[in-house]
């Protein structure tokens, strides 16, 4: 019988209570003590940056309460207006305010929202700023003030609220410049902000603005180290009372391969198999098992790889052929996934240990050459990025492959579904 409920300890995608990890920036402090330092520091910026699913948000909702928090979605704007009208969304300001005021008293007798929501009245100075108009009725003079962008910051300022930009890679330009413009002037009356990006993207609001220069406080989340991602584990077995190998959590965090979501999940369903099969300590081919049912929540990546596995549209001429040590076929694309795939789990891929991978799989001297290789390697690269523009997953440079999602390296190790007969 586990102490709690395996979903309370493990949790992908949800805020992590029992095992969260407060990773180390350095020997001395974490990020944890690093975000509170800033946020101390009235106005300035604050940049998170980090890979995709490495904790910026996890690590924001930590350091700060839930109800101080204003979090938009980057994916979610694409003008000025939406960045203003999801701030609205979050504070439940309503578009207009209507009030009446009793000429005979001087006083206001009635206020309302356009939504027809009774608000208390706390003078029309408190949303000053919007657009007003009046009308007259017998002893009575309606006013109606629309709600101001001027009101919204004032009211995120005064109330000690935080605002919060997830994925601001995925903004248009013009509208990045126009938020950090924006920006700079509500930070300098006190409003706190941070901007979540990933590390080759993290400087974009700085960029669009030389004036943020020595305004900004960057806090560069490093990858998950394998130390990290068992520490995990050794919470949230601990916590189940559930009694777990070295050996095993180690493989966990190898496949895992830097991110936390992933290693959640493996984690979760793990403890879920223990739990349901009342089995006191997990062998390998349970834990086999795990690795593939867990691969089966990114069926998405299939037929993005079906398609990578075809490779690019070709003329009549038929690609050369290569015969794996263990008697499967493969074209130079077939033949780069199988190499992507196999052991170890790297999300970084020079061409020289791609090609001694491949040199591997088929067992002889008949490889494809350096040149094949890297061709084949931009254009795989190309035909991922072309079905998922918004989503970094991979990406070359240097002669070097980088897998940018786990996910995706996770997908092509554990699940066949992307190869074609």
């Amino acid at each position: 019988m586990t102490a709690c409920d395996v979903s309370d300890v493990f949790r992908p995608r949800a805020f992590p209570t029992l095992t969260y990890v407060n990773r180390y920036v350095d020997t001395d402090e974490t990020y944890e003590a690093m975000l509170k330092r800033a946020l101390r520091n009235t106005g300035t910026l604050i940049a998170v940056s980090g890979a995709s699913k490495t904790g910026k948000t996890v690590l924001c909702h930590k350091v700060l309460p839930a109800d101080s928090i204003v979090d938009l979605s980057g994916g979610q704007i694409a003008t000025p207006d939406d960045f203003w009208e999801q701030i609205a969304e979050k504070l439940a300001m309503p578009v207009e305010y209507q009030f009446a005021q009793d000429t005979r008293h001087g006083r206001a007798v009635k206020g309302s929202s356009s939504a027809g929501v009774s608000l208390p009245l706390l003078g029309r100075l408190t949303f000053a700023g919007g657009a007003e108009t009046s009308s007259a009725s017998g002893n009575n003079i309606s006013y109606k003030m629309g709600r101001s962008r001027t009101a919204l910051v004032q009211y995120m300022i005064d109330h000690k609220l935080t605002l919060i930009i997830d994925d601001f890679h995925y903004i248009d330009k013009e509208v990045q410049i126009y938020i950090a413009r924006t920006l700079k002037t509500e930070i300098f009356k006190g409003l706190r902000a941070i901007i979540l990006s990933l590390p080759h993207r993290s400087d974009d609001a700085i960029r669009m603005n030389p004036d943020l220069i020595g305004r900004t406080t960057f806090i560069d989340l490093a990858a998950w180290s394998m130390e990290d991602l068992q520490e995990i584990a050794r919470k949230g077995f601990e916590q189940l009372q559930l009694p777990i190998e070295a050996a095993v959590i180690e493989e966990m965090a190898q496949e895992a391969d830097s991110s936390p979501l992933l290693m959640q999940e493996i984690c979760l369903n793990l403890a879920g198999e223990m739990v349901d099969r009342q089995i006191k300590q997990p062998d390998r081919e349970l834990l086999r098992q795990v690795f593939r049912a867990t691969a089966k929540n990114y069926q998405h990546y299939r037929d993005i790889l079906q398609r990578a596995y075809q490779g690019p549209m070709q003329g009549r001429t038929r690609r050369k052929q290569y015969t794996t040590a263990t008697g499967k076929t493969y074209d130079v694309y077939g033949l780069l996934l199988t190499s992507i795939s196999s052991n170890p789990p790297i999300l970084r891929l020079p061409l020289d240990e791609l090609q001694r991978r491949i040199r591997r799989i088929l067992g002889q001297d008949d490889i494809p050459n350096k040149l094949t290789i890297a061709n084949a390697v931009k254009h795989l690269s190309d035909m991922i990025k072309t079905s998922l523009p918004k989503h970094d997953t991979i990406d070359t440079k240097d002669k070097t492959l980088y897998i940018l999602d786990p996910m995706l390296l996770f997908y092509l190790r554990w699940s066949s579904g992307w190869e074609i007969d």
